[in-house]
């Protein structure tokens, strides 16, 4: 079927710990966990039914379109390489649409746009198609095109987020991966996100490179990068106590062996700007914290007592790092019309 209009949209997330575990090389011999959550930043994805069999795609990140007709769907390309994955998947069964495609941060920041956005595109060209998937096939739908059909070295993490939204812990093995949900009531939730803080570092990378790297040393078990993700793992356990206890100094120290770790996947992970940002936070009063994502450049997330913020804020400032207000996301992947296919 061909809906007149479909609204969707897939929440972005921040890492805590256990990043890289999430990656088959390690994961199918080892179990991988990671302990992340969605925020109130999404990938939106807006279809719209047309009758003349014609397809016309538009990127507002990327400030280019596409067009074509449904029954001769292009091979995947930048910057639609997901859409047109997921399309030649679930393509229009009659008819053709309009498709607007938008995230609210930039494209390799560091929040899982591109998990999002494979999982906004599963969900909703899905329910375009008539077909109804759960939440766990969305997931694992969204990682086969990132993985599988496109080739790049990625893990399960962020698809996994976005598709169930809130915090959670991931448990990743060869057959299965089991979502444990955190911190349930409001109170423990707001106490934990007035300890949080997110800086842009009003940079972009592309993890692809820094993800193949880890992976190739993974899948030779080099054994500084397996000491490394085997204590990254570690920590992800000792982070979801952190967080269940409300213990916000204990996280904070969590989060910078974590980020510890996670310097030793491969020297790219950080750079002179990073560090600087990192320790002029820490001099201002944070506990700790850590890149969100593969490294290199995107979002800084710290764990900071509220009376230390305003000066961590000023000294971030002062070397033009942007503070990004965010709230923890409760829901994953939706259409807004209520014709969501997660969970029926």
């Amino acid at each position: 079927m061909t809906h007149d209009l479909l609204v969707g949209k897939a929440p972005l997330r921040i890492s805590f710990s256990g990043g890289g575990t999430d990656l088959a090389s390690y994961y199918r011999k080892f179990e991988g966990r990671v302990v992340s959550a969605t925020i109130n930043r999404f990938v939106h994805v807006q279809l719209n039914g047309r009758k003349d069999g014609r397809v016309n795609m538009k990127s507002d990140d990327y400030r280019t379109t596409l067009a074509f007709d449904s029954g001769e769907i292009p091979l995947p390309k930048p910057p639609f390489e997901i859409a047109l994955s997921a399309m030649r998947i679930f393509s229009p069964t009659t008819g053709g649409l309009d498709m607007s495609i938008d995230s609210d941060a930039p494209p390799g920041s560091g929040l899982g746009s591109s998990g999002a956005m494979a999982v906004a595109m599963v969900d909703i060209l899905s329910s375009n198609a008539g077909k109804c998937l759960t939440r766990y096939e969305i997931a694992e739908k969204a990682y086969e095109i990132g993985h599988d059909t496109l080739r790049l070295p990625i893990g399960k993490q962020d698809e996994y987020a976005s598709a169930f939204g809130g915090m959670n812990e991931f448990i990743f093995t060869r057959n299965e991966v089991e979502v444990r949900p955190l911190i349930r009531d409001p109170e423990s939730l707001a106490n934990l996100e007035r300890n949080l803080m997110l800086f842009y570092l009003c940079e972009t990378r592309e993890a692809s490179e820094i993800l193949r790297v880890q992976d190739e040393r993974t899948r030779r078990e080099d054994p500084d990068i397996m000491d490394a993700l085997h204590r990254s793992r570690e920590f992800a356990v000792e982070c979801r106590k952190a967080i269940e206890s409300g213990d916000v100094q204990d996280l904070g120290r969590l989060l910078d062996c974590s980020w510890q770790q996670k310097k030793k996947y491969t020297e790219k992970v950080t750079n002179a700007r990073v560090d600087l940002a990192y320790q002029t936070a820490i001099r201002a009063g944070a506990y700790g914290g850590k890149l969100t994502g593969a490294g290199g450049a995107g979002h800084l997330l710290l764990c900071c007592a509220p009376e230390s913020q305003r000066k961590v804020e000023e000294s971030m400032s002062a070397l033009g790092v942007k503070r990004v207000n965010f709230r923890v996301e409760p829901n994953g992947v939706s259409i807004e019309d209520g014709e969501s296919t997660a969970d029926c």
